[in-house]
């Protein structure tokens, strides 16, 4: 359980979650695609979130991934996600069953 002692809140955990939720303030902040995924880096000192829209999200030692997936043509919702043993690379699932690999994964 994480702590005072360990300098970080509980619930630290949460901001990029935060950062999607829906906007219902009614200014003009775009809003995000709903998070559908989750996965614990190999380590386990981070992870990656996974946006409907295919936007990989990463949180704690999980690496960023540049560029990002690139969009098919006619989007297709991604519902999930895998990492390699290496932690360097994604795996994405769309609801098609198609996989787009990032990183070091390969299909």
């Amino acid at each position: 359980m994480l702590g005072a002692a360990a300098g970080m809140s509980a619930f630290a955990f949460l901001s990029p979650l935060r950062a999607l939720a829906a906007d219902d303030r009614g200014d003009d902040e775009p809003q995000r695609s709903t998070v559908v995924g989750i996965v614990r880096t190999p380590r386990g000192g981070g992870f990656w979130l996974l946006t409907a829209d295919g936007q990989v999200i990463p949180n704690g030692d999980a690496v960023g991934f540049n560029p990002q997936p690139t969009p098919p043509a006619q989007p297709v919702p991604f519902v999930g996600l895998a990492t390699t043993p290496t932690g360097q690379g994604l795996w994405l699932l769309n609801k098609n069953g198609d996989v787009v690999a990032v990183g070091d994964a390969r299909i």
